[in-house]
């Protein structure tokens, strides 16, 4: 059985069709309308597509209310999903400009209290998202990404790829940790920052140091280092804001030099190693800042915070789809904002057909997905000026909740 099997393409498919040919039992399971991870030098015709499917139109994660609006949204390939009958549910529209747009996550957590009130607890999955979410660089059009919202925001990089300073690590396990994922993952990049600090200081004990014998050889050094450096890590890293703050970083590498008795400032390839990473630091001076990279916290509402391709598989209590930009390319039919591009359709009050680009596709299958998971609670975020008064006509008459931020 080959499960998510709408993202199987090229060479990967033609391996596949390969290997189980006539005669062979194989049974794939997929929604073309969830297709997001592309390859732009492959056409469509080059992706799985679904023959003779036995097709599963019935979705007992949400109601009808969720239902009707998903199903607006199948673009590749035209589905009506049914919801169940009598499912708690609660969508709201919230409206922003640049002076409000720090607003839509908190209204987003106060739609998720009104609705389940004193019976919201911890054990509630409560995520808001976005097509970006990573940083970017300044340019074109605003808004960008999730970082737009929430400032503070910061996701780990891609854990197969080695992070270029000790900074680059440390702020990878940070957000690791704060997600809590896999204490082993954690302490691989904690270990592999390590590894490279003892390299820069050409501290050599006569073999090749990695992240798999770093301890050991530091404990054969002498026998507390080791736990002298995790608890370092445990206080300045996680529980602290080292790896997001220069002067707090600074101090950090200072004690960490003291631990292993390394002479300050060190050979100049340990300099360039321990600097900080200023594109990506947290604002000093925001007195509002929130203590996690990814969740925001809000009357006692934990938010988690990631991108549309996080949350794809999962079933969650409560989510916020928040308007963001789709780049596909340079040019500027390949970028496109996704709910401004997506809603009018969503709505009812226009047909389009978003297989005419590359990044409207994207932009609806990203919302598509997004909107897809909540089992109660939609909420969607766009900029007021992009929302017409149909639009809203057309979204109050469907029993969505109607937040104008910029009147707050």
């Amino acid at each position: 059985m080959l499960d998510e099997a709408q993202d199987t393409h090229g060479a990967q498919l033609d391996l596949l069709n390969t290997l189980f040919a006539q005669g062979v039992a194989f049974q794939r399971m997929g929604d073309q309308n969830q297709t997001l991870y592309e390859d732009p030098e492959i056409p469509q015709a080059g992706y799985w597509q679904v023959q003779g499917a036995i097709p599963l139109n019935e979705s007992r994660r949400f109601g009808t209310e969720i239902a009707a609006f998903v199903s607006r949204l199948t673009a590749r390939s035209p589905q009506q999903i049914v919801g169940v009958e009598g499912q708690p549910c609660r969508r709201a529209l919230l409206l922003f400009d640049k002076d409000s747009i720090a607003r839509v996550v908190p209204e987003y957590a106060s739609e998720v209290r009104a609705h389940w009130g004193a019976q919201l607890s911890s054990g509630h999955e409560i995520w808001a998202v976005a097509s970006r979410h990573s940083l970017y660089r300044p340019r074109g059009e605003w808004l960008k990404s999730l970082v737009d919202y929430c400032p503070d925001y910061r996701t780990g990089t891609d854990k197969q790829r080695k992070p270029e300073n000790l900074c680059a690590a440390m702020r990878q396990a940070s957000v690791l940790h704060e997600r809590n994922k896999q204490p082993a993952d954690i302490l691989e990049l904690v270990a592999l920052g390590i590894a490279d600090v003892l390299r820069c200081s050409g501290l050599t004990p006569g073999e090749s140091i990695t992240s798999r014998n770093v301890w050991r050889i530091l404990g054969a050094q002498r026998s507390d280092l080791s736990l002298k450096i995790r608890r370092l890590v445990r206080d300045r890293i996680f529980h602290g804001r080292a790896a997001w703050g220069e002067v707090e970083w600074q101090t950090f590498c200072a004690e960490l030099q003291t631990i292993l008795n390394i002479n300050q400032p060190g050979p100049a390839l340990l300099i360039a190693y321990l600097e900080f990473n200023s594109e990506g630091a947290l604002e000093d001076q925001n007195p509002a800042q929130q203590a996690s990279r990814a969740l925001f916290e809000y009357d006692g509402v934990q938010v988690r915070l990631g991108s549309i391709h996080s949350v794809k598989g999962r079933t969650v209590d409560a989510i916020l789809v928040v308007e963001t930009e789709v780049w596909r390319g340079p040019s500027r039919e390949e970028q496109v904002m996704d709910l401004t591009t997506v809603l009018p359709h969503a709505f009812g009050i226009e047909e389009k057909d978003f297989n005419a680009s590359s990044a409207m596709l994207s932009a609806a299958t990203n919302v598509f997905v997004g909107a897809s998971r909540p089992k109660q609670v939609l909420c969607l975020a766009m900029r007021k000026a992009n929302a017409s008064p149909e639009l809203l006509a057309a979204a109050l008459a469907q029993g969505w909740n109607i937040r104008d931020l910029m009147t707050v």
